[in-house]
């Protein structure tokens, strides 16, 4: 799932990050970016601003009221950065992508891996199951997941957890992040069905954000479900002695965080940032520009060392809010114990031009209406773990084939396939195996890492 978390996990990343205050520069002017030398170094294509309509066309895409909003902002304040792009298309109240319902599935714009087959959840349900036996078998623990989609990996893996009945009866409660109103009421549907449900909204915290929707409910089962805007809103213990352990699980999370584009010139680093299009040659209303001067970002976010030895034309994505995030779970990892998985497409470096948008399950371009598209990016998984190794350590990251492999999928498939004497659903089955584990489709993009504790051992499916 991408739902963002509240802006002020924002406002904290520079404090996370321990990157000094920096002005705002003035700008004196933005110079037009150059799409021709633009590579993307990922298996995706590539998501640039490609101009496929004629030059001597004078139209453009329809503009949407949230098009029109952001039109006025830029031309108020300046070119806006890729982050705050991403933020606002996907976040806006007034019409961002996350705002606007159910987008998964085959009626949606794209589908996760716990919507393709129940297989996949079953697996992350067995990894709890022996994450909290390597935690010393606690009898009480926490579940959070950050974006939970439709609630369906957590249904999966409550359903799986029930063949293990000691594990389930100490689940004390199911924490889940999530932004969208709409999200929050499909997934209390699945998970609280037949439970008791607290829709009142009377918190203070969560009214000055804006959410709605329910905050917490009890299952039949004894376990509790609560709703949080952001993973910092999450209670967290005083120490390791006094707090309930939790396993932390973000699956299609990260790949959602609004990114920063930089670019190496002659005068140094510079932003990538998005201005209005005025011109007849392109159908879109917005374009990427260069700053002509550092901006805040491009003076802290390149700083690391594995950015200094990159020739001049090179081109980076940085995600913040990733970078803080990630920073929040391992320090809570090491102080409470328990541990965190995370699942999503990425590598282990950094990503030059990852940046896509999907609409109708089709790549489609990036500057097109905000609001209409998914838009997301490639996790830098060394990055994640050169934050991790600050507070806890980072295990992996390994395919999700592997990962799958390793908890049992074919062991899972086979026995699928011996209790049905359906063709049609044996083939249904063979190809959701395939789709998940398959190198050429999502085994070998996807990328699973687990966080654990500094004197932890290593992990199931990653040794």
């Amino acid at each position: 799932m991408r739902i963002l978390p509240s802006s002020h996990l924002w406002r904290n990343e520079t404090r996370c990050l321990r990157y000094p205050h920096l002005r705002t520069p003035t700008y004196s002017c933005f110079v037009p970016f150059n799409q021709s030398r633009t590579k993307s170094n990922t298996s995706h294509p590539e998501t640039f601003h490609q101009d496929t309509t004629p030059h001597n066309s004078p139209s453009k895409e329809h503009e949407t009221p949230l098009t029109k909003i952001l039109k006025d902002t830029i031309r108020i304040s300046g070119p806006r950065s890729v982050a705050q792009f991403m933020r606002f298309s996907l976040t806006n109240p007034s019409g961002g992508y996350y705002m606007q319902g159910d987008v998964f599935g085959k009626k949606g714009d794209f589908v996760t891996s716990p919507e393709i087959s129940q297989m996949f959840g079953e697996c992350v349900g067995v990894w709890l199951v022996t994450q909290w036996e390597s935690l010393g078998k606690p009898s009480r623990f926490n579940i959070l997941e950050l974006g939970p989609g439709r609630g369906t990996l957590m249904n999966d893996v409550l359903r799986t957890s029930t063949n293990f009945a000691a594990f389930h009866s100490c689940i004390e409660t199911v924490h889940l992040v999530e932004a969208g109103p709409s999200m929050r009421s499909m997934q209390a549907r699945k998970l609280v069905a037949d439970g008791h449900l607290e829709t009142s909204d009377t918190s203070k915290d969560h009214k000055d954000i804006g959410f709605e929707g329910p905050l917490k409910g009890v299952r039949q089962d004894g376990i509790e479900v609560a709703w949080w805007g952001s993973f910092v809103e999450v209670p967290e213990g005083e120490n390791l002695s006094s707090s309930v352990p939790t396993i932390t699980i973000a699956h299609e999370f990260f790949d959602a965080l609004p990114i920063h584009r930089f670019e190496l010139t002659p005068n140094g680093w510079r932003e990538i940032m998005i201005d209005v299009d005025e011109s007849d040659t392109s159908p879109y209303h917005f374009r990427y520009v260069l700053s002509p001067n550092p901006t805040p970002a491009s003076a802290a976010y390149t700083l690391n060392e594995r950015f200094k030895n990159l020739s001049i034309g090179s081109r980076i994505e940085f995600c913040p809010e990733g970078a803080a995030l990630i920073d929040q779970i391992a320090r809570r990892v090491q102080k409470e114990g328990g541990s965190a998985l995370i699942m999503d497409y990425g590598h282990d470096r950094h990503s030059a031009a990852s940046l896509r948008a999907i609409k109708d399950h089709k790549f489609v371009d990036v500057l097109s209406n905000p609001g209409t598209t998914d838009l997301s990016a490639d996790v830098d998984y060394s990055m994640m773990k050169d934050v991790i190794s600050d507070h806890a350590v980072a295990f992996g990251p390994v395919t999700q084939s592997r990962f799958l492999h390793s908890l049992g999928i074919r062991e899972r498939l086979m026995a699928l396939l011996r209790s049905t004497k359906s063709s049609h659903v044996s083939q249904d089955l063979l190809s959701q195996y395939e789709r998940l584990t398959a190198l050429e489709q999502m085994g070998d993009i996807y990328k699973v890492m687990a966080v654990g504790r500094k004197e932890s051992t290593t992990p199931v499916g990653f040794e």
